[in-house]
């Protein structure tokens, strides 16, 4: 996209000056091309959510997790990433038909009711020919930024590994859901909220919105001469060349330790019904109600990212690769090590049990 240069400069060999208003006059000038398009709303909903996340964090320290003021701004920043992915799946299937979708959701419903071991044979089949659809990523709509596998919607031409039978395979479509499901309990009726959710998205926001500044803004700035202009790139790219790839690999981590929030409130749950306390309060039982449909979620999620996402898979694997050296640790009692192997397996049922992908 081309970008108008600020005409306010102060020439050396004569000492005029241009005046204000013409220099904000091809700043406004560049805001309204770049409005014309929907990269720049998609900027607009990355810088709202790195806002309302940093709020959120700040008064979840200050007032609470569960306080009104901590799970409106939980809300607005789930709102803003929510829009972000509309804008980027409706980029990604205008043009597509109704009967796409109706096969879409029969497909997943045809996929939940296949026997496991069918399902399993499937998915093999699946991964043979993933590479034949294209993707636009809400995450790399900037063409400065490529996470793994995931390109920009301007550049249409590139492909992901996007399986085109299952809309569940596609990443945009994933974080989606997690989002919206997530939103629907943000609301003081379910309780505290876990600030922890919104990391990853304002991690990747607050690196894609710095790319479109640094690449669509800055430009057009106006009163900042062209030598800042220059230093402030070199800056913002030097940025990315340090911490991009540490930055997705922190992402995925942050993602995947998310299973952790629920093991404590679930823990609570199983004491509560191995004591035939159904009910306590209204409070208590919808927050219980929130957790395990939030647990579900977050499991289902990460089982999907796995199947595409390469840092996720890395993390899991490391820290299953833990878990089997704890196990086969000489230290370690047989009993212990039992019980470990049996929660493993029914773990890694479950787990596949709620793959959708």
């Amino acid at each position: 996209m081309a970008s108008t240069q600020s005409p306010a400069r102060k020439s050396r060999s004569k000492k005029t000056v241009v005046p204000m208003s013409s220099s904000f006059s091809g700043f406004f000038n560049g805001l309204r091309t770049l409005a014309s398009g929907p990269q720049f709303y998609w900027y607009l909903t990355h810088v709202s959510t790195v806002a309302c996340t940093l709020l959120c964090i700040f008064d979840s320290f200050v007032f609470g997790s569960a306080s009104p003021e901590t799970i409106r701004y939980y809300s607005l920043a789930l709102s803003s990433i929510l829009t972000t992915y509309l804008i980027i799946l409706r980029q990604t299937y205008k043009h597509r038909s109704i009967a796409f979708f109706i096969s879409q959701g029969w497909h997943l419903i045809n996929y939940l009711l296949t026997p496991k071991n069918k399902r399993n044979l499937s998915n093999s089949e699946n991964l043979h020919g993933m590479n034949n659809g294209t993707s636009i990523d809400a995450n790399t709509m900037d063409a400065g930024v490529q996470r793994t596998a995931r390109h920009s919607p301007i550049s249409k031409s590139q492909s992901s590994p996007v399986d085109k039978s299952n809309i569940m395979r596609d990443e945009n479509f994933q974080y989606l859901m997690f989002a919206l499901s997530h939103w629907l309990f943000a609301s003081p009726m379910f309780g505290a909220i876990n600030p922890s959710v919104l990391y990853s998205f304002a991690i990747y926001a607050l690196f894609h919105s710095s790319n479109y500044f640094q690449q669509n803004i800055l430009p057009i700035l106006p009163l900042i001469s062209a030598d800042a202009k220059t230093l402030w790139k070199s800056r913002i790219s030097g940025f990315y060349r340090i911490f991009n790839e540490r930055s997705k690999m922190v992402a995925s981590n942050t993602e995947v330790l998310l299973v952790a929030f629920y093991i404590v409130p679930l823990l609570k749950l199983f004491f509560k019904l191995a004591t035939a306390r159904f009910w306590s309060s209204p409070e208590e039982f919808w927050y219980d109600v929130k957790i395990v449909n939030l647990f579900i979620v977050t499991v289902t999620f990460l089982r999907a990212r796995y199947a595409v996402d390469s840092h996720v898979r890395q993390q899991v694997d490391n820290y299953d690769a833990s878990i089997n050296k704890l196990i086969g640790s000489p230290y370690v009692p047989l009993q212990a090590k039992q019980v470990m192997l049996g929660m493993r397996k029914v773990t890694g049922d479950f787990v596949e049990y709620l793959s959708v992908t």
